[in-house]
């Protein structure tokens, strides 16, 4: 998923929606590189696509660049069961990848 450089929050929970459509999908894993994109954006869009979803699944996040540490204390904040947040892009998707094992195990 490429959400484009300067996608709004309303981007970033249409385009969650559309991935989190899939049932084949076991977990999600978003990296933020933040150049123009403001990962503070990106965090409520994940946040308002969580909030209008019935079947979340576990949601890995990781930011960097601009507005990361706004965007990391949104996600922190509200406190979100499904979402958990990674230092690095490594991390990241070794956890999504776990996650996704566990939820394909529960099957």
């Amino acid at each position: 998923l490429d959400i484009g450089g300067g996608a709004s929050a309303k981007v970033m929970a249409e385009s969650l929606e559309i991935v989190l459509a899939d049932p084949k999908v076991q977990s999600v894993f978003i990296n933020v590189y933040g150049g123009i994109t403001s990962c503070e954006e990106v965090a409520n869009g994940i946040l308002e696509a969580i909030d209008s979803m019935n079947n979340i699944r576990p949601i890995v996040v990781r930011f960097d660049g601009n507005k990361a540490k706004e965007g990391l204390q949104i996600l922190s904040e509200a406190n979100n069961p499904h979402i958990s947040v990674a230092d690095t892009m490594e991390s990241a998707a070794k956890e999504s990848a776990q996650l996704a094992s566990k939820k394909e195990g529960a099957r």
